[in-house]
């Protein structure tokens, strides 16, 4: 880049720089570095990079977008995730199981810390998720039937529509235009969301029962974390407009049109 007078850089970053959160929701200075993953050191490590780049050339004039959890799909159903295997994400795993190609959701984690205080519900109430299947020891129950007020403690994150994302790259494009020097961002919506309040949406998206069975947290999982996008709003000029329903109707949309991915068929240029 260098060679070619290139020195403007947006940079897919992500809310994983921040680790286990100190305060909610996270603002952009908040400590760095205490990463829970590989993943997340990997995108430190870049940021750190970058850093260093633009103290030896402030020349240089860098973006950096803190994605948090990216869902959703193009509501022409055009463009969407394409796994090669068994999705890794959880989005498209839920429209895998409402589409019947896998037999359940692995909600991993029931036991999360979740803290008081922060604005959204954190306990998601077990007799308000009548009608959902939970598979426990390899035991099925309807949740109905579940004691009244028992209560699932589950990790909250912040999920953003991928349309509202590549909004924010368009916004921070135009920011390096103005000689904006070292800049990062979170992309989220500020609010957070469950994992059965996500299984809940997707079934009012698809008219589908989605069944799900509780698993062993897994390691590095945080209990919540979600965005202040505030700063993205007052430079980027950049807001997520889309909520959660409207997510899951779009990723819906893909699983339903494109059951298969791309399936080989799109050819280059088609648009």
């Amino acid at each position: 880049m260098n060679a070619h007078s290139v020195k403007k850089l947006v940079f897919s970053s992500s809310c994983t720089v921040y680790g286990v959160p100190q305060f909610l929701p996270l603002t952009e200075n908040h400590p760095l570095g205490q990463c829970t993953s590989p993943y997340g050191a990997t995108k430190y490590f870049a940021e750190t990079l970058l850093k260093d780049l633009h103290e030896a050339d402030t020349s240089w004039n860098i973006v950096s977008l803190r994605y948090f959890n990216p869902v959703g799909a193009h509501p022409s159903a055009r463009i969407g995730e394409d796994s090669s295997g068994p999705p890794s994400n959880l989005m498209p795993h839920i429209c895998q199981v409402a589409a019947g190609l896998s037999p359940y959701v692995n909600v991993y984690g029931n036991d999360y810390d979740t803290p008081d205080g922060t604005g959204i519900v954190f306990l998601v109430t077990i007799n308000r998720l009548i009608q959902v299947t939970c598979f426990v020891s390899d035991r099925s129950y309807f949740l109905s039937n579940m004691p009244t007020g028992s209560k699932l403690c589950l990790c909250i994150r912040d999920y953003v529509h991928i349309v509202d994302l590549s909004k924010a790259h368009v916004s921070a494009l135009r920011m390096l235009n103005n000689n904006c020097g070292l800049k990062a961002y979170n992309i989220g919506t500020g609010k957070g969301y469950s994992v059965l309040e996500i299984i809940r949406a997707m079934e009012k998206a698809s008219g589908k029962r989605i069944p799900y069975r509780i698993c062993a947290r897994r390691r590095g999982d945080t209990d919540a974390i979600y965005a202040d996008p505030s700063l993205a709003f007052h430079e980027l000029r950049w807001k997520a407009v889309h909520d959660l329903d409207k997510m899951c109707e779009d990723q819906w949309r893909w699983q339903r049109l494109n059951p298969h991915g791309y399936d080989g068929d799109f050819e280059a240029g088609d648009h």
